[in-house]
């Protein structure tokens, strides 16, 4: 993600316009980008096991399905990164520090 479509959406979630924030990402995540950063996933050997799981996901994304896959991304980005930090954490330990916060989203239904 570009620096600047981060920025504008933290901005924009800031100042409790979740709705426009949300409308940001999903401008800039379309089905294309998203199928693109898939296949450069691709040839990550932690990847592979979590390749097919992805791809079905990609099929909720794209019928709008986005309280069914974002859950399972992030599921799925948690249990990646545990098998790849060197304490096996994943992104929802606690000891890990993300920065100032998270930008959490409300999902659309």
């Amino acid at each position: 993600m570009s620096f600047e479509v981060a920025k504008e959406t933290v901005l924009k979630a800031e100042s409790g316009n979740f709705q426009d924030a949300q409308e940001v990402l999903l401008r800039y995540y379309d089905v294309e980008t998203v199928r693109f950063q898939l296949k450069r996933s691709s040839p990550i050997k932690a990847f592979l096991p979590r390749m097919d799981l992805a791809l079905k996901e990609l099929i909720n994304y794209e019928e709008k399905r986005y309280h069914v896959c974002f859950p399972v991304i992030l599921a799925l980005t948690d249990s990646l990164v545990n098998e790849l930090h060197e304490d096996h954490k994943g992104i929802s330990a606690e000891s890990i520090k993300l920065g100032h916060g998270i930008l959490l989203l409300p999902i659309r239904v």
